[in-house]
């Protein structure tokens, strides 16, 4: 009995298990081969899900495109997209980004002892961190801003450390733009301008001693990938993990005159706990104990560029010191496992009026249950 005679489910298992390169050799061999392959989805369909995780993007009822699928993901995904390669070829920049969307939203993720995510999709952009990859530099990119922003907000945890000189590019959204606008949709691009603000101050091969109680974290207490898959987090209500560190920042103008990053030095060391299906509250320390009050978690409104807008949330709440407090708003990411925002003196609350005088950007990130700062050995820590 010859290869070609076998039925064609038993050829269909073997192409499914061919390379990229042996597939195309084997479609080469005859008509027989080749109609196997191309006639229906079924050998694309066991290809996309022996790397990927199941697409989100499936309607149930109507046809799948798996081979196009499959062949865009090969194109761009597994070698990276590197600088010289982006928007050449037979992709426009809005393909990639398309492509690189769809794979983070379809990653499920699972959290295991140390904090790390295991999951396909995460495996693969896990191999994207080489410094020759640039997935986290695609802002302005393509016709769609908001999308290519919004890949880099989402590809935060790579945390490719920006170069000090893109810092000054920053800082107009960076401590003067709201992360949610005042008719309450995300502005992606201040989004992601905090994201790599303090991707450059937290990263650990990062020049910057702002916040010198960085050098005390454990290796799994960094910004991570969410758990689960994105669409777990879509609703009305809302889950908050309860162990967050932080940070946050302001500015002073010198002479020159440039802005002048400052910080109080020590991580925020926070723990919050939902009190109603949109409402939490908390208590932490950072220079001196505090309490977290009004806080609150609504759906901001959908980007109509955008595809799966639920799962980016606005969050606001209260910081009390015993002998003042302040006003913190921002932006929870997919997956609430990261705040961006700024903080600002106490009013009302989502008000242009009141995103005047003293503010600056802070971010929150989940970490590990019993995860503290406190105790832990800083006198090799202190400001140079």
């Amino acid at each position: 009995m010859t290869l070609v005679s076998f039925p064609p489910e038993v050829l269909k298992l073997i192409a499914s298990e061919l390379s990229d390169i042996d597939l195309c050799n084997f479609c080469l061999v005859c008509r027989i081969f080749r109609s196997v392959v191309q006639d229906d989805q079924v050998v694309w369909r066991a290809k996309l899900l022996s790397i990927y995780d199941e697409p989100s993007s499936k309607v149930p009822g109507k046809p799948y495109d798996w081979r196009r699928v499959y062949q865009l993901r090969q194109q761009i995904i597994p070698r990276g997209v590197l600088r010289t390669e982006f928007g050449t070829g037979n992709l426009s920049d809005a393909e990639v980004l398309d492509v690189i969307w769809d794979v983070l939203h379809d990653a499920r993720g699972y959290k295991s002892e140390t904090k790390e995510i295991t999951g396909k999709n995460f495996n693969i952009l896990n191999a994207l961190k080489r410094p020759d990859h640039t997935l986290g530099l695609l802002e302005g990119r393509g016709n769609n801003c908001a999308l290519a922003a919004a890949v880099g907000v989402l590809m935060t945890p790579l945390l490719q450390l920006p170069e000090e000189k893109d810092l000054h590019d920053l800082h107009t959204m960076v401590y003067s733009t709201p992360a949610v606008s005042f008719d309450g949709y995300p502005q992606f691009q201040v989004i992601w301008a905090l994201a790599k603000y303090f991707i450059y101050h937290i990263h650990k091969d990062s020049g910057s001693d702002m916040l010198y109680q960085k050098r005390l974290m454990q290796p799994n207490e960094y910004p991570s990938w969410w758990e689960g898959k994105l669409s777990d987090y879509v609703g009305p209500r809302h889950k908050i993990p309860s162990k967050w560190y932080g940070a946050y920042a302001y500015a002073q103008r010198t002479i020159r005159p440039q802005l002048r990053d400052l910080s109080d030095g020590p991580l925020v060391d926070v723990t919050l706990s939902m009190t109603s299906h949109n409402e939490f509250q908390g208590s932490g320390s950072d220079t001196q104990t505090f309490t977290i009050t009004h806080g609150k978690i609504s759906s901001t409104k959908p980007d109509p560029t955008l595809r799966y807008n639920g799962v980016w949330k606005h969050i606001e709440f209260r910081k009390y010191y015993h002998s003042h407090q302040w006003t913190y708003e921002g932006v929870m990411l997919p997956g609430n496992n990261m705040i961006l925002g700024h903080w600002r003196p106490p009013g009302t609350l989502n008000s242009p009026d009141n995103f005047r005088g003293n503010n600056g950007p802070f971010v929150l990130w989940a970490v590990p249950e019993g995860s503290t700062i406190a105790g832990r050995d800083d006198r090799l820590g202190f400001p140079r």
